[in-house]
């Protein structure tokens, strides 16, 4: 029987430009487009939604697109985009499970930047929709803020030492009467976003800052600064218990004494964990749903370790988890993408 999927793209920008390029021949040419469209194509094409797509339609499932902006709230409708036939069109959303089997809730953009409109709407499809979301819809709301760093520290999993939640409220002078070293070895980030977005040196930081940023964020993670990093954040990307991608990303020292990476001076590379590894983020996706109780279909692992490998958990991305298709080849994209078809095609979601 012929299945159906429905991709969550970050905005209406990228339907467009990723719509334009869809099923041509060449699909990365700029050949020809005039310097508006290449602008649009550098800020709004999107590999990975493209490269699924292909695997999608290759294996004979009906693809659709919509985003956040399309869900009306007021009349309950949605616009969805169909690439195979360029065209959009509008349904109820009582409607939607006549249509689609599968709901991905992915490419997103920035949690940080978004986050109650994201729970909002993915209330909206989970109360009309009964197919299969995934992430499931309670899985994203429990993941979108960075709690269960705490919780699995409370269950033994190695998380950064010293770790701290705040609320986003807090003032400078709490955050400082908190720490036990210096300032300048700690470091702030929001608990709702991604760790590069607004990661800062807290001696960097003031009242002001944190005053302007109070509404941006849902809190702040304080963690002592771990020199670990600059020995690799490994990535492992998972769908259902096989890992189907493994990275380590390296970071460049712009200057001796720097403290904590940039993400302009990074490199990736092809990275194969140890069973150590696999076994470890296997446990963390058992615990969250034997006693979180939080379905999870796919999620990535990141990691630092040290020289003689004590592994210390930076993330356990279930919302809107990247591949990085962006700096692997085009040969490994299309592995990728299809092992995902695979994985929806045999994996039992009850």
């Amino acid at each position: 029987m012929k299945k159906s999927i429905l991709w969550f793209a970050k905005n209406p920008e990228v339907i467009k430009m990723n719509g334009i390029l869809f099923d041509l021949k060449n699909p990365y040419a700029l050949n020809g487009m005039s310097n508006d469209m290449q602008l649009l194509y550098q800020s709004c094409f999107n590999r990975e939604l493209d490269v699924f797509s292909y695997a999608f339609k290759y294996s004979k499932w009906d693809l659709f697109w919509t985003c956040l902006d399309f869900i009306n709230e007021t009349d309950s409708t949605i616009v969805i985009y169909e690439p195979v036939k360029e065209k959009y069109f509008t349904i109820m959303l009582k409607d939607i499970n006549n249509l689609i089997d599968f709901t991905i809730f992915k490419y997103l953009g920035s949690v940080e930047s978004q986050r109650d409109l994201i729970v909002r709407k993915l209330s909206i499809i989970e109360k009309f929709f009964k197919g299969v979301i995934i992430n499931h819809p309670d899985t994203i709301r429990y993941a979108i803020r960075k709690d269960y760093l705490l919780e699995l520290k409370n269950a033994g999993f190695p998380i950064i030492d010293d770790t701290k939640i705040y609320s986003n409220t807090v003032t400078y002078k709490e955050l400082l009467e908190c720490i036990d070293q210096d300032a300048t070895e700690y470091v702030i980030k929001p608990v709702t976003g991604e760790l590069a977005n607004s990661l800062s040196i807290l001696y960097d930081i003031n009242e002001d800052w944190l005053r302007r940023k109070e509404s941006k964020v849902g809190g702040w993670i304080i963690q002592p600064i771990n020199y670990d990093v600059w020995n690799g954040e490994y990535r492992l990307v998972f769908f259902g218990s096989v890992c189907s991608l493994g990275q380590r990303k390296r970071y460049f020292k712009k200057e001796i004494n720097q403290k904590i990476p940039d993400e302009k001076y990074r490199v990736f590379q092809p990275y194969v964990p140890d069973k150590r590894e696999l076994d470890l983020a296997l446990k963390i996706r058992d615990f969250w749903q034997e006693h979180l109780g939080k379905k999870i279909y796919t999620f990535r692992f990141d990691f630092i370790k040290s020289n003689e490998d004590n592994i210390r958990i930076l993330e356990f991305e279930a919302v809107n988890p990247g591949f990085g298709f962006h700096v692997i080849s085009e040969k490994e994209q299309k592995r990728v993408a299809q092992e995902y078809v695979s994985f929806l095609n045999y994996y039992n979601f009850k």
